[in-house]
C-alpha cells in the first residue's frame, strides 16, 4: 500500500465511506501506531483512529444504511 499521507482518501477493508487521512501517527521504525481519519455520512462529521492494516486505498464502499 502507499504511504497515507494527510489527504489521502482511504476506505477500511471491510468497507466503509470514502475517509481523508488526517494525521499518520506510524512510527517508521516500530510500524506501531494509529491513523486518524475524518468522515461524512448522513449523520456529519466523524473521527475514528485506525490500524494501518485495517485500510486501504481501493474503493470498497458500503451503503450504511442497508448495512444495519
Amino acid at each position: 500500500m502507499e504511504e497515507l499521507k494527510k489527504g489521502t482518501i482511504v476506505y477500511l477493508n471491510s468497507g466503509s465511506p470514502p475517509m481523508t487521512v488526517r494525521n499518520n501517527n506510524v512510527n517508521v521504525d516500530s510500524l506501531e501506531g494509529d491513523i486518524n481519519c475524518s468522515w461524512f455520512d448522513g449523520n456529519g462529521l466523524h473521527e475514528g483512529n485506525f490500524a494501518k492494516e485495517q485500510l486501504t486505498t481501493e474503493e470498497k464502499r458500503i451503503n450504511i444504511k442497508s448495512a444495519y
